[in-house]
């Protein structure tokens, strides 16, 4: 298991180093002579004043809970979550409708990241996960995200369904997506503010969010299966977003 205090792989560190350096506390590289992104990211963290230790690869491989490090650990603060200010703000600025993604009770930190990078990939201003029953950023998180979550914010909340009301009010749109008794995914109309909702890998939405939703979509599927899993489902949807807005934009 990963500590929660470790990011490791070559690119998330690396992305961490360009954008956020003052969170690494020092950083574990395999012993040896290194070459390529190692040796770039050794210049980086040594250009930031960011010690460095040269470590054998079984240390490593302890250090990152068996992960997939590719030669490198870096030591960090506590992830930083940003407030739902930040996002609203990233929305002011450029000329399309914000775009926030909402995950409720999402639990493998594997769609947490993928989702997180889906959402930067595809034009969202901010994650907004709740605090309770869900993955937070761990390292893992950080390592399926390829290092998008240092690029993107990430809001926790306390009360999911209150900070969905709040961005009501803020003129939002609020959708959720669910497997089954929704409107087609590219019927409804994504050129405004728009929460899109992505549920938990097994029970989806819950309730009480499905609830307070404007609109609840569901993607048309052909093939002989009866859902897909929450990073797919979620990276679908934000493309449709993107999709709409882009014809929007280019006519």
């Amino acid at each position: 298991m990963s500590r929660p205090d470790t990011v490791y792989g070559r690119h998330p560190v690396l992305e961490l180093l360009r954008s956020r350096p003052g969170e690494i506390r020092r950083l574990h590289v395999l012993e040896g002579t290194p070459k390529g992104p190692l040796l770039e990211i050794v210049e980086e963290a040594q250009e930031h004043g960011i010690k460095v230790i040269w470590t054998p690869k079984r240390e490593l491989n302890s250090l990152s809970g068996a992960g997939v490090h590719q030669g490198v650990v870096a030591f960090v603060n506590p992830f930083s979550y940003s407030d739902l200010d930040d996002i609203l703000a990233r929305g002011r600025t450029h000329d399309r409708h914000p775009l926030i993604l909402a995950l409720d009770s999402i639990q493998d930190p594997h769609n947490l990241g993928a989702l997180v990078r889906s959402a930067l990939a595809l034009g969202a201003d901010g994650v907004i996960i709740p605090k309770d029953r869900a993955c937070e950023v761990t390292a893992v998180a950080v390592k399926s995200s390829a290092g998008a979550v240092a690029h993107i914010p990430i809001v926790r909340v306390t009360n999911l369904k209150r900070t969905l009301t709040q961005l009501q009010k803020d003129g939002f749109w609020v959708v959720g997506t669910v497997a089954d008794g929704g409107q087609p995914l590219q019927s409804l109309d994504f050129l405004q503010p728009i929460v899109l909702i992505v549920g938990s890998e097994g029970k989806g939405i819950r309730q009480k969010i499905a609830e307070s939703c404007d609109f609840r979509a569901k993607i048309p599927m052909v093939g002989d299966i009866g859902s897909l899993n929450a990073a797919s489902a979620g990276s679908i949807c934000l493309y449709e977003v993107l999709r709409q807005r882009l014809i929007k934009s280019a006519s």
